[in-house]
Formats: C-alpha cells, structure tokens, sequence
C-alpha cells in the first residue's frame, strides 16, 4: 500500500537500495548502484503496469495479422482496467514511483515506470477499426483525459522537473514518454518543438565527440546503461523523424 493509503495511487521501490546498516530498523535504505533489491518485486505495480503495454503490444499484433477479434476486445479490456474502470483505475500520478523504503514519497526516477507507455498508443492504433474499438467510443477520450491530466502532474511536479533536466538515460526516455503522450493528445506542435529541444537536451548534452556517454560509463553496470540510453535515443529519432526533425545526422558541439 502506498503511504497515502490509497489503492489507486501507483507505487514502486527503488531498484538499487538495500536495509541501512547503520540504523536499528534498516530505514532508510541506502543505495548500492548496481546491485538490485529483489524486494522491489514485493510490490507489483511495476510488473503489472509493464504487463499492460507489453499485452497491448502482442495482442495488436495477433490482431493485425488475424483479425481475431478477441486480441482486440482483450487490448480494450486490458486499458480500461488499468486507467478507467471505478474500481481499478490508476491516478494519473507517479509520486509514489520508485519510492525508498523509509520515505514517504516517490524519486524522480519513477517516471521511467511509464515511458513503455508508446507501445500502448501504437496497440490502439493498430485496433481502431476494430468492433471493439466501434463498441466503445469513450475510451480513446477518456484515456486521453486521464494523459492530459498525468501531463499537468509531471508539468508540476518537482520530481518530474528532476527527471526531464536528467543528462543520462532518465533524461531521454521523460522525453520518449512525453513525445509519445503529446502525440496521443494530437499536440503535435508541442512534440515537435520537444524533438527539436532534444538536439541539445538529450544529443549534445549527453554523447562527447569520441561517442561515450560519460553519464552512463560512470556506473558500475556502464555497458547495459551505455546501450539502454542509445535505444532510448535511436526510439527518440524516430519520433522525431516523423515530425521533420533529423536527430539520426545531427552533429553535437
């Protein structure tokens, strides 16, 4: 349960703290970079969340090639669980995201938890001729309130301004996630400038002119986080090619 006692609030645990030796009661946990908790499957949240976009992702691909309808009728059902339905929605909010035991709120990194969010949006778009799609007119604006009002939180959140300044792999997937969402809302301008920013934000700020990623090679596991923020960057081209902005040939500083 998360601190505020509310079922409908997201929480995950930090992936790299473990028990503080120095205190009596473990709290608060201390950060061992590169080392994962177990514990964070404890709390399932971050699994289950993942599991949405990755069911979506599959079942509009079962549905693409087949056309059996029930991949279709199983993304809508998967979507409205998550984020609509009285008694299962999630509030549009990630404060409790990646949340340090013995604190009582989330760390900017808990944005990451959403940036697979993308596959979702493509798992509709895959589906919107369906009968289950026809069946239910509401859900595309409904869901698009709820991202509306997820972005007026990450727009004021301090966490969330910590992460969208982030040099590292955090810092270019708050921009996949947010480009992704603006596209859902039809806020094409915005995403547009958003890719264009990403020229110096994420490309310039974060790649030297030998290549390395000097925010990722200081961590213990640099060869997974050096990858993991260039797929992050390539997925961020090609939103951005789609808007006219060619991050693929840009030359940093």
């Amino acid at each position: 349960m998360p601190p505020s006692g509310n079922v409908h609030d997201y929480m995950s645990l930090a992936r790299y703290y473990w028990r503080n030796p120095d205190t009596e009661d473990g709290l608060p946990y201390v950060r061992h970079d590169g080392k994962p908790n177990p514990d964070m499957d404890s709390v399932w949240d971050y699994r289950l969340l993942r599991k949405v976009f990755r069911d979506c992702y599959y079942m509009a691909h079962g549905y693409f090639w087949t056309g059996e309808p029930r991949y279709a009728e199983k993304i809508v059902y998967r979507v409205k669980e998550w984020f609509l339905d009285e008694a299962t929605y999630m509030n549009p909010n990630l404060k409790y995201g990646s949340l340090i035991f013995g604190t009582e709120m989330g760390r900017a990194e808990g944005v990451l938890d959403m940036f697979k969010v993308f596959a979702m949006f493509d798992a509709l778009k895959m589906i919107e001729g369906s009968a289950a799609m026809r069946a239910e007119p509401q859900l595309i604006p409904d869901l698009q309130r709820w991202f509306t009002s997820y972005l007026e939180w990450i727009d004021a959140s301090p966490e969330s301004t910590q992460e969208r300044n982030a040099r590292n792999n955090h810092g270019t997937y708050f921009t996949v996630q947010y480009i992704s969402i603006l596209e859902f809302l039809g806020r094409d301008e915005e995403a547009t400038a958003m890719a264009e920013d990403a020229k110096v934000r994420r490309v310039g700020s974060q790649i030297r002119r030998d290549g390395a990623q000097p925010h990722e090679t200081i961590r213990p596991v640099s060869y997974f986080y050096s990858t993991f923020n260039l797929q992050g960057l390539m997925m961020l081209s090609m939103q951005a090619e789609s808007h006219g902005v060619d991050l693929w040939n840009h030359k940093g500083p």
